[in-house]
């Protein structure tokens, strides 16, 4: 996961976006929407992580090389 923000992604490379809510938000909600808004040619995988999540380990290695876009 991360190759696009790492830089050695290929043509066939899909995008992990992570995307951050509050607690009490329902992260399969979020995910559905944001699968919604991206139209059917842009590879991407949607990971939606609860803020109370971020200190997880197996979470911040995912996230060690990601980029924030917004």
């Amino acid at each position: 996961m991360g190759s696009r923000a790492r830089g050695d992604w290929a043509s066939s490379s899909d995008f992990d976006v992570v995307v951050v809510v509050g607690d009490y938000v329902d992260p399969i909600d979020v995910a559905t929407r944001v699968r919604l808004l991206k139209g059917k040619s842009v590879p991407l995988n949607v990971v939606v992580l609860r803020r109370g999540e971020l200190g997880d380990p197996v979470y911040a290695e995912m996230l060690r090389y990601a980029r924030r876009i917004c």
